[in-house]
């Protein structure tokens, strides 16, 4: 070779920002010149693919998905991913902010709020009713104490069964306050009619007691268990969603059976003491004649319907007919629609619309729902529907305020829908579908 000399060249391998991108050279003419990208053109930071795009409240944005694996608690994966998004965005570019476009984990916070407000309620009462049949402090204290011994019972098989502290859970232990509580009263009834018959001594009247109900209790808790878990063993969705439902009644009945061949009579003997008269006040006074003219009354219906019983069996047959006519004629549905926290919006443009002119719509559609005070953001996205990706598809998914600052019908996610729908048919770019919600935690709007 004739080379004389030798130069080194260093060449960028990766080019990372737009200038770098404006100089690439595109031809060399015959006189030297150079035709670089920015002389025809120009380069520009932009989207890695143009089939959708993204807005939150009309401004671009890109969108990231957060979902739960099977099995993961709702509640810890919406936390953490908010406590990351809060660390990482300490180190967001300037301009760059995050924003939730909507959380499906809202109306599961609230509704357990509202059922231990429930719960807390049906306890209440649930105290207050045996306190005014009964009439006696002490014989209210011992079923009473049997309704947290049966919840914290249900409370550790649910822990060792895998279960979560839900909905549904929550919602059979409020049914289960009233249930925990029927066996200590019978076991309660019993020993205090002893105690009144003569049996001065409350340990022998409580042991005399329990040997004529024990297997009364027995039997009437085999009977609720036996109607509950067989709902456990249900195949399919239904089975999924009622099995920690039944279950959790299950064992907090039969938790309370326990307590009252056990702890019920044990109270019974050292809090119920001897007999002795009680003066009355005028509430408990007129209570009992109310209830005894009923009871009076009752029992005189009863003769009446063993005089006329073919009537009595005539009138059952067309009550049970009426039974079968609203069962048939009442709507039906696997889960009845509640209020969600947030509404979708359905978008569909002609046939070959473009990504351009269906945004174009999305963006009349984002202008009407923000004039709603219950909106609090819209989340638009343009090129994706569930039936598939295509230019003339989008959906809007539409962020509702919180739940204690819409109060009333008329800010209900049903009513939101109601609103919007006549001004969004108004828009004529679009193809109108009225349909009614047919997912689990959604209501749909179309156009």
């Amino acid at each position: 070779s004739n080379q004389s000399y030798q130069i080194s060249v260093r060449a960028i391998g990766r080019l990372t920002d737009p200038k770098e991108f404006d100089n690439i050279i595109l031809k060399t003419g015959t006189d030297g010149t150079l035709v670089r990208l920015r002389d025809v053109g120009r380069a520009e930071l932009g989207a890695e693919d143009y089939s959708s795009l993204l807005r939150f409240d009309g401004h671009d944005a890109v969108g990231i998905a957060v979902t739960q694996l099977p099995g993961a608690n709702a509640l810890d994966v919406d936390k953490a991913a908010k406590v990351e998004l809060l660390r990482l965005s300490k180190n967001f570019p300037p301009g760059l902010k995050y924003a939730v476009a909507f959380d499906t984990t809202e109306v599961i916070g609230e509704s357990i709020r509202d059922v231990l407000f429930t719960l807390l309620e049906a306890i209440l009462l649930v105290v207050l009713v045996i306190y005014i049949f009964l009439q006696d402090w002490r014989s209210t204290f011992i079923p009473a104490i049997t309704i947290p011994v049966s919840l914290i019972g249900t409370f550790i098989f649910i822990k060792v069964l895998g279960f979560s502290i839900n909905t549904l859970t929550l919602f059979g232990i409020t049914l289960a306050t009233g249930l925990v509580v029927d066996d200590a009263i019978v076991v309660i009834e019993n020993v205090e009619r002893h105690i009144v018959e003569g049996i001065t001594e409350p340990h022998n009247a409580a042991s005399v007691a329990m040997k004529e109900v024990a297997g009364a209790v027995i039997a009437t808790s085999l009977v609720l268990v036996a109607v509950f878990v067989p709902v456990a063993l249900f195949p399919g969705t239904t089975g999924i969603l009622f099995r920690q439902f039944a279950l959790t009644i299950a064992f907090s009945v039969a938790i309370s059976a326990f307590n009252a061949l056990t702890l019920t009579p044990a109270l019974s003997a050292i809090f119920l003491g001897h007999h002795r008269e009680r003066t009355q006040a005028w509430f408990f006074r007129m209570f009992n004649k109310t209830f005894e003219a009923g009871a009076n009354a009752y029992h005189k219906s009863l003769h009446k319907v063993l005089v006329w019983k073919y009537a009595a069996l005539l009138v059952f047959a067309v009550t049970l007919g009426f039974a079968f006519w609203l069962y048939v004629h009442i709507p039906q549905g696997f889960i009845p629609e509640d209020d969600q926290g947030y509404l979708m919006v359905i978008i569909q443009t002609p046939q070959g619309a473009s990504l351009e002119y269906t945004s174009a719509v999305c963006s009349e559609v984002e202008k009407v729902v923000s004039k709603d005070q219950d909106v609090s953001g819209a989340f638009t996205v343009v090129g994706f529907g569930f039936s598939g990706s295509a230019p003339n598809r989008a959906i809007i998914f539409l962020n509702l305020r919180e739940f204690r600052l819409r109060k009333g019908r008329v800010h209900t996610g049903a009513a939101i829908v109601e609103r919007l729908r006549p001004p969004l048919f108004g828009i004529t770019d679009g193809l109108a579908i009225d349909r009614k919600s047919t997912r689990l935690n959604s209501s749909h709007l179309g156009i």
